[in-house]
């Protein structure tokens, strides 16, 4: 663990032999977060964000 704050977390990660990254998730809201992830897979380079929102109520396995 890189950076572990009230709102905000770093990881960094490393695959022997195939890699390494790191990853930050961001809580923005009670509702939203991004997480962003970069790093090096099987010798090549990757970076993506991604944004994420609640959408609705959650619902147990019956539909209620």
């Amino acid at each position: 663990m890189i950076d572990d704050g009230a709102s905000r977390a770093t990881v960094h990660y490393t695959c022997p032999g195939a890699g390494h990254g790191r990853t930050t998730i961001t809580v923005n809201t009670s509702h939203a977060m991004t997480v962003e992830t970069q790093g090096i897979a099987d010798g090549l380079p990757f970076q993506d964000e991604y944004w994420v929102r609640r959408l609705g109520s959650c619902r147990n396995g019956r539909g209620r």
